[in-house]
C-alpha cells in the first residue's frame, strides 16, 4: 500500500516591519497629544470605515502612524482606503506610496503594489524599505530570482539592515540557496530584535538540508523565546517524524494543538504517527478530527482509508477511498486502497476496475502489479495473473515474493515443470522463503516425488510454522505415502 503523506514544515514567512519616515513623538504632533492621541486616531479611523472624511484631516505624518497600526493589525482594507485619501493630498510624499504597496502585496495584489512602489522610486530611488516591499511583490508573482535581485540593491545600499537581511534569506530560501540563508540567518541570531524569528528559519532551513536533529536543536532555541508559536510546535513535531521519534513528535504535535485547538495540519499529521505506531483507531479519531475542522482534500481521506484498510475495516475504506477520488480523480494512491479494499471483500470486478485505472496514472509500482495478479489468481484466471506478475517481474527482477506467485500460478495451470523453475528461483534468490518451499514441496508430491516433497514441505514449516497443517489439509492423501506419513507422525499432526 502507499504510504502515508504528511503535511510539510512551515517558514515563518516574511517579517516586513514599516519603518517610519518621521519621529512621530517630535515637537510637531504636541496637538495631538493635547487632544488625546488615541482618541483622535480613533475618531479617524471610524470616520475613514465609513466612506467619510473628517472634519479635520490628518496630516501626513499622523495618517502614517493609522495605516502603520491597520497594518500590523491586518486592517488591510480599511488601510487601503486610508492610502487612497492620503495620496490625494499628498502625492509626492513617498511614504504613501510605499504604504501603498504594502498594503497591496498583503492583500494579493503584487502587481498593483509594483504600480505603487514604481511611484515611490520616482520620489526616493533606490529607498531600502521600497527595495524590500519590491522583493516581496517579485516573491508573489513567483519570480524569486528577480526579488533576490531587488534586496541585493538593497544589501548593496544598508549591509546591515535586519529586516532586509531576514527577508534577503527568506528569498534565497525559495531559490534553494538554503546554506546561503543559513548564514544570513545565523548572524541575525544576535539581533534581540530578530533572534526569536532567526532561529525559528534557522530550523526550517536545517528540515530543508535533511539535519533534522539540527533542525529540532533550532526550534528549541525560538522556542525558548517563544514557548507558544504553534508552528514552531509543529515544524519540531515533522522533524522529529522524519528521524524516527514518532512518539515524541506526537507530543510536538500535541503541544501546537494545546496552543491552537484547530491546528489541523498538526493533528493530521498526529494521526499518521499513530497509524505508523500501530494505534488505527487512534489514527482514525485525528483523521476525524480533522474532518470536523475543514473539508478535507485527497491526501487526508486517502490517508483515512489506508488506516480503515489496515484496521479491517474495508467498507469504511472504500467510502474513504471514493472520497478522496472525488477530490482528486488521478490520485494514484486512492484508486490502489480502493482495489484493495474491493479485493477484500470479494468485489472482484469492482477491484479489478479499480486497479487498472491505477495502473493508467502509474504504471511502475510493482506492488499494484503484485495485488492486481492475486486478485486474478483468486478469480480464477492464472494465466491473465501471469501477465500482472510478469509486469511486476520486470520491474524487481529480484523479489523472491514474485516468483514464488509465479511458480502458484503454474502450479494452478498444472504446468508443474514452469512452476517449480518459479519456486527454484525464489529460493535461489532467497533461500529461507518459506512460502517458496511449500510451493515446491506441492509441485513434487503432484508429480510423485514423496521423497523431495517430504524434505521441501519440512524445510518449509522450520521456517512459518503452520505450513505443514495446510499441506495435510490440501493433500489428505498425502499420509498414504510414506515419506510424508512419517513426517507427519515427526509433527505429531497425522490425527489432525
Amino acid at each position: 500500500m502507499p504510504e502515508y503523506t504528511n503535511e510539510q514544515p512551515r517558514s515563518r514567512g516574511s517579517r516586513i516591519e514599516c519603518m517610519s519616515f518621521s519621529d512621530l513623538n517630535n515637537e510637531s504632533n504636541d496637538r495631538y497629544d493635547r487632544e488625546g492621541r488615541e482618541q483622535l486616531i480613533r475618531r479617524v479611523r471610524e470616520t475613514f470605515s465609513r466612506g467619510e472624511s473628517p472634519e479635520v484631516f490628518p496630516d501626513s505624518e499622523l495618517l502614517e502612524e493609522i495605516v502603520d497600526r491597520c497594518i500590523e493589525e491586518n486592517s488591510l482594507n480599511e488601510a487601503l482606503l486610508l492610502c487612497d485619501h492620503w495620496k490625494i493630498f499628498a502625492p509626492f510624499d513617498v511614504a504613501v506610496w510605499i504604504r501603498l504597496g504594502i498594503v497591496l502585496n498583503g492583500l494579493g495584489r503584487p502587481e498593483s503594489a509594483l504600480e505603487a512602489l514604481a511611484r515611490a522610486e520616482t520620489l526616493h530611488p533606490l529607498d531600502v524599505e521600497l527595495l524590500i516591499h519590491r522583493g516581496m511583490s517579485y516573491h508573489l508573482l513567483g519570480d524569486t530570482e528577480r526579488a533576490v535581485e531587488e534586496l541585493e540593491k538593497g544589501i548593496a545600499i544598508d549591509p546591515e539592515n535586519p529586516d532586509l537581511l531576514f527577508n534577503y534569506g527568506l528569498a534565497l530560501q525559495q531559490i534553494d540557496r538554503v546554506e546561503d540563508a543559513l548564514g544570513i540567518f545565523r548572524t541575525l541570531t544576535t539581533q534581540p530584535d530578530h533572534a526569536t524569528d532567526a532561529w525559528y528559519e534557522i530550523g526550517y532551513c536545517y528540515d530543508l538540508l535533511g539535519e533534522h536533529e539540527k533542525a529540532v536543536d533550532s526550534y528549541d532555541r525560538h522556542l525558548d523565546l517563544d514557548p507558544y508559536n504553534a508552528n514552531a510546535w509543529y515544524n519540531r513535531g515533522i522533524a522529529e517524524s522524519r528521524m524516527g521519534m514518532l512518539r515524541r513528535a506526537n507530543e510536538s504535535y500535541d503541544m501546537a494543538l494545546a496552543i491552537s485547538e484547530e491546528f489541523s495540519d498538526a493533528l493530521y499529521n498526529k494521526g499518521n504517527n499513530l497509524a505508523a505506531l500501530g494505534y488505527l483507531d487512534d489514527a482514525i479519531t485525528c483523521y476525524l478530527a480533522v474532518l470536523e475542522i475543514e473539508t478535507g482534500d485527497a491526501a487526508l481521506w486517502n490517508n483515512l482509508g489506508i488506516a480503515y484498510e489496515e484496521a479491517g475495516e474495508y467498507q469504511k475504506g472504500v467510502d474513504a477511498f471514493r472520497t478522496a477520488i472525488t477530490f482528486d480523480e488521478s490520485h494514484y494512491g486512492a484508486w490502489f486502497g480502493l482495489g484493495c479494499c474491493q479485493d477484500a471483500i470479494d468485489r472482484f470486478s469492482e477491484a479489478l476496475d479499480s486497479f487498472d485505472h491505477a495502473a493508467t496514472i502509474h504504471q511502475s509500482d510493482p506492488e499494484l502489479w503484485m495485488a492486481r495478479g492475486d486478485l486474478l489468481f483468486n478469480m480464477g484466471r492464472y494465466r491473465e495473473s501471469l501477465i500482472s506478475y510478469g509486469n511486476a517481474l520486470e520491474l524487481t527482477p529480484e523479489d523472491p515474493d514474485v516468483w514464488t506467485s509465479i511458480g502458484g500460478s503454474y502450479l494452478a495451470l498444472l504446468e508443474y515443470d514452469h512452476a517449480a523453475d518459479g519456486y527454484l528461483k525464489a529460493l535461489e534468490l532467497s533461500p529461507k522463503w518459506g512460502r517458496a518451499w511449500y510451493g515446491y514441496a506441492c509441485v513434487h508430491y503432484l508429480l510423485g516425488n514423496d521423497e523431495e516433497s517430504a524434505r521441501a514441505l519440512e524445510r518449509s514449516e522450520e521456517l512459518v510454522p503452520g505450513l505443514l497443517r495446510a499441506f495435510s489439509l490440501e493433500f489428505p492423501d498425502a499420509r498414504s505415502s510414506r515419506p510424508l506419513r512419517q513426517l507427519l507422525q515427526r509433527m505429531d499432526l497425522d490425527q489432525q
